[in-house]
């Protein structure tokens, strides 16, 4: 066979082929063979590719799947330079929505700029050995057994999966790039490695998550802002914005990515659970989330222009919420914040900032005489910043510097001593054990895999305080409190993880001690540990006595 030069239907320009592929002719309506490597011109795209490895790929208009041999070169959307992808993966295009097949060893390197990319995308590979496929969503930190670090993988390598519980061995050099001194090392054997993620002595029995909603309009504003303008923030103030949006949305796509092979493709009010703050910017949040975490397939895909499924999304009335916004009227605890704006500590932290307040007064032309109004101005700052608008000048001294940790500090106020945390913070913490609790009897069923919380920053805070953290806390948008329930050993111990995602552009969340129970931190100790900050009856305990 000789090379065939054809013209698209679609883009009335040349295409050539010169491969073996097989392709359905118009006109004579059967199948015709062409033999060596195949230019084609992407729909999308509007560039040339030319491919030359073994690929499935589906033609639009015959719906039938053409095979084409050998290593593919492909422009990359995000670098736009070409790059060439040898090694056993499925990506998916973004233009086409199709997923294509490359079969042959790691190596993802530019041709134009020598340097490693790193693929963003689930990679199926498949196991000499046990022949098997399983997925990772790399970028994976994992640890080399030669080099005893954790490092970046880019390259065929040993992995165990969490589908399978096999170790997939893939033979040929290994290249990767050390998080420590961010150099590439090629080792040049076979290598086994083990993920941090995927503990082959551990399965996953819960997780449960408290997040914090996304970036967010202002809830209030000083006279002399220069971004106090209604038309700056369309959405209405206190609103989440559509950073916020995305960053949602790619919260759930991380959960997914964390969680593949442990929880089900297919949504199921049996495996999990959304509970939200009735606040609006919360209650979009969850919608968002639960978007990136349950992508409909199969039977629950509904509408093929619509990759979206409704999820249903519980929450409580602001002033009956005891739970995440602690609205619910509590009069110890009115009594006892009352207190805590009056104790000592505080009072002289007032003191030793009172230079501060002055300050900002005159530059805000608004009273600034306590650590929360210092605490609200700071998150209009913060805000206008992450939203790309320049702040005075008068901000450069303070902002974010001083200013952050008295905006820590007001948020730990509301838990300043035992009584506070147990009652603001005790809640949530003891429905999070109850979860733990009733899966470890086997009160909660199975299959009840993930309770999830959309929140506020001060939610996270109570939470993390009542766990008995000293760490001053300023939780970013997107920012989650992740408690995994862990089965362990051949003994079946429940064993708590408990991590720290500081935004949704962590890659890997990290891993926090509760003090007195250790890292592992057994669930028996955990629950023994949380009594005295879980109250047994809150309606009692919130009346005066």
């Amino acid at each position: 066979m000789s090379p065939v030069t054809i013209q698209s239907r679609e883009t009335k320009q040349f295409v050539t082929l010169m491969s073996p592929v097989t392709i359905h002719s118009i006109e004579t309506k059967k199948f015709v063979t062409l033999v060596s490597p195949v230019t084609i011109q992407s729909r999308e795209i509007k560039q040339f590719v030319t491919i030359m490895s073994p690929v499935t790929i589906q033609s639009r208009e015959i719906k039938k799947f053409v095979t084409l041999m050998s290593p593919v070169t492909i422009q990359s959307r995000e670098i736009k330079k070409f790059v060439t992808l040898m090694s056993p993966v499925t990506i998916q295009s973004r233009e086409i929505k199709k997923f294509v097949t490359l079969m042959s060893p790691v190596t993802i390197q530019s041709r134009e700029i020598k340097k490693f990319v790193t693929l963003m995308s689930p990679v199926t590979i498949q196991s000499r050995e046990i022949k098997k496929f399983v997925t990772l969503m790399s970028p994976v930190t994992i640890q080399s057994r030669e080099i005893k670090k954790f490092v970046t993988l880019m390259s065929p390598v040993t992995i165990q999966s969490r589908e399978t519980k096999h170790f997939v061995t893939l033979m040929s050099p290994v290249t990767i790039q050390s998080r420590e001194t961010k150099q590439f090392v090629t080792l040049m054997s076979p290598v086994t490695i083990q993920s941090r993620k995927i503990k082959s002595e551990s399965s996953e029995a819960q997780a449960d998550k408290v997040f914090r909603h996304g970036d967010r309009s202002p809830t209030e504003t000083y006279p002399t802002d220069p971004h106090k303008d209604d038309s700056l923030w369309p959405d209405g103030w206190g609103a989440l914005n559509n950073k916020g949006k995305m960053s949602m949305f790619e919260l759930g796509k991380l959960f997914r990515q964390r969680y593949q092979g442990f929880l089900s493709r297919l949504y199921s009010p049996k495996e999990m659970h959304m509970e939200s703050s009735a606040n609006d910017r919360c209650l979009m949040s969850a919608e968002l989330v639960l978007a990136g975490l349950y992508p409909p397939i199969g039977s629950q895909v509904w509408n093929h222009d619509l990759n979206w499924q409704p999820i249903p999304v519980h929450s409580t009335p602001r002033l009956q919420d005891k739970l995440i916004v602690m609205k619910k009227p509590c009069p110890r605890y009115e009594q006892e914040l009352k207190q805590a704006y009056l104790s000592p500590d505080i009072v002289q932290v007032n003191l030793d900032n009172a230079e501060l307040y002055s300050y900002l007064t005159e530059k805000t032309g608004k009273d600034i005489d306590s650590i929360l109004e210092v605490e609200l101005l700071y998150n209009t700052l913060e805000i206008e910043e992450r939203n790309g608008l320049p702040l005075p000048e008068w901000t450069k001294s303070v902002y974010p510097g001083k200013m952050k940790h008295l905006a820590s500090l007001s948020l730990a106020l509301f838990t300043h001593n035992d009584i506070m945390r147990r009652l603001n913070g005790g809640p949530l913490v003891g429905d999070i054990a109850q979860h733990m609790a009733d899966k470890r009897t086997g009160a909660l069923a199975a299959n009840q895999k993930l309770f999830l919380y959309s929140a506020h920053d001060l939610t996270i805070v109570n939470v993390w305080r009542a766990l008995g953290m000293t760490e001053m806390l300023k939780p970013e948008s997107g920012a989650a409190l992740i408690f995994e329930l862990h089965l362990v050993g051949t003994n079946k111990e429940f064993q708590i993880e408990l991590l720290y995602l500081n935004n949704t552009s962590t890659l890997e969340p990290h891993p926090l001690t509760i003090e007195g129970c250790g890292r592992p931190c057994l669930l028996i100790n955990f629950l023994k540990l949380m009594e005295p900050i879980i109250p047994t009856d809150w309606e009692k305990e919130c009346q005066l006595s």
